[in-house]
């Protein structure tokens, strides 16, 4: 009798963690990393790895404009099916493109490519509105924040999990930009675990929670600060700086990890990655803020998604052409950026005003809670 209730007891704890919200974020983000962070691990070669970025650059175009249409739609079938499987969906045509990524480094099947970077976008679409709509949803309201930021770093650990395969595999080779094909298939095996790991992402139904309140968030200060906002464009001021120097040798130089100039260039990179992904993360708190309806969520991350989309599909647009400078795609980057500057403000403001409508409505549901025996304050909470 005690050892059948140990076990009872056993299975009760395994069942609570499986089906919990943490678990839930911890496999998100390791299906994140074995999808779209080899990705970008290869995409920050600057060429897919091979030596030629443009015709890369070309394709990753066919990739993005394919998850602009795709990206609301799959929210739509998301909310019709269950967004579970829209995830598993979106783990099946990113070992695809790395294949044809590793053809193409080996064999010249540019063809393939093209077919990769198309089942890619079909899939990249599906992860990205599916991933993003359970992050935000799943967790609860005081883990929110939390619960985004490990799913998201876990994401980005697979960028540092692909880039050091490239660098202990490539150490002693000093060809510009080409990786090795056996890159290739180490990231292809470390692709092929994201099916798996995504049928074990529970359903809504099944998902158990600690608290099942409607999220109210505290702190109230989701406005940004002056000071902060002008912190931001430092970024942009050292990487003009930068790209000014080096695009004014002739010729260009190209940088290796051990090359006078690496360390100045890589603290570029590393302000753009934390200022970046830092906005990611609070851009997902601010959609979990104004709503943390499941349907709801499905719709407006296919929506972030898909502008998303454009943004990256205009980028590498911009990059496939080798008679477009560096500088230039730059300066369009950060015009961009300005443009951006007053809406982001407009949402942090709405943002910072609905939690104060929040707050005044939990004030008001308590003093309904516990002074609805005087008919004078009830009288007063119903005005």
């Amino acid at each position: 009798m005690g050892e059948a209730q140990s076990l009872s007891n056993s299975y009760g704890a395994v069942r609570r963690w499986f089906r919990g919200t943490l678990y839930q974020a911890i496999v998100l983000g390791i299906v994140s990393f074995t999808q779209q962070g080899i990705w970008t691990a290869l995409a920050s070669m600057g060429a897919g790895g091979l030596a030629s970025p443009y015709f890369v650059n070309a394709v990753n175009v066919i990739t993005y404009v394919i998850m602009i249409v795709m990206s609301p739609l799959f929210a739509v079938l998301g909310n019709r099916f269950s967004l579970k499987w829209i995830l598993v969906f979106g783990t099946i045509g990113y070992t695809p493109y790395f294949g044809a990524l590793y053809c193409n480094s080996v064999y010249g099947t540019q063809w393939f490519l093209i077919l990769g970077s198309v089942t890619c976008g079909f899939s990249a679409a599906a992860l990205w509105t599916s991933e993003a709509a359970i992050a935000v949803a799943y967790p609860e309201a005081h883990n929110r924040g939390t619960y985004i930021g490990i799913w998201m770093a876990i994401g980005l650990f697979g960028t540092v999990i692909g880039s050091s395969v490239q660098l202990s595999l490539n150490v002693h080779n000093s060809s510009q930009g080409s990786v090795t094909p056996n890159t290739y298939l180490a990231l292809i095996a470390l692709s092929c675990l994201g099916l798996p790991l995504s049928l074990t992402i529970s359903p809504p139904d099944k998902l158990l929670r600690t608290d099942g309140t409607v999220p109210t968030f505290k702190s109230g200060k989701t406005a940004i600060p002056l000071k902060e906002g002008l912190s931001g464009l430092w970024k942009w001021v050292m990487n003009f700086y930068l790209q000014a120097t080096l695009q004014s040798q002739d010729p260009p130089p190209v940088l290796d990890i051990f090359s006078p100039g690496y360390a100045k260039a890589i603290t570029a990179y590393c302000l753009f990655s934390i200022a970046g992904n830092a906005s990611v993360v609070w851009m997902y708190w601010m959609l979990g803020l104004f709503s943390d309806d499941l349907d709801t969520l499905a719709y407006t991350t296919g929506i972030l998604r898909s502008a998303e989309s454009v943004g990256f599909a205009a980028a590498y647009g911009i990059g496939s052409n080798s008679n477009i400078s560096l500088m230039t795609n730059l300066a369009v980057s950060f015009v961009v950026f300005v443009v951006s500057v007053p809406f982001t403000c407009y949402v942090a403001w709405k943002g910072e005003d609905l939690e104060k409508n929040k707050s005044s409505l939990s004030e008001i549901a308590q003093l309904d809670e516990d002074h609805t025996s005087d008919p004078e304050i009830s009288k007063a909470i119903e005005a």
